[in-house]
């Protein structure tokens, strides 16, 4: 599970702050499920309510300096994919 104010990519709406974890009042969801809600870094005025038992929607932290860095310096290293038949 996330926390508080951890940054993570959304497939969809890009880099987005955890803002709030907990239970929202809306019709037709369970009272004991938790969400996050997220707010995309483009626009603050949004938001979005994901599952936090839901991992179908890809979410993920933002990657460290550290991390790409790192995926910079293997990529000389890296074979490139090539298409047999287009």
């Amino acid at each position: 599970m996330f926390e508080l104010g951890t940054m993570l990519v959304h497939p969809t709406y890009g880099v987005c702050e955890v803002v709030h974890i907990g239970r929202i009042d809306m019709k037709n969801v369970k009272d004991e499920r938790l969400f996050y809600t997220l707010v995309p870094l483009y626009d603050a005025k949004s938001k979005l309510f994901i599952p936090t038992d839901s991992e179908s929607i890809g979410l993920r932290p933002v990657m460290t300096k550290e991390n790409a860095l790192e995926l910079v310096a293997s990529l000389p290293k890296m074979e490139p994919i090539t298409v047999q038949n287009e």
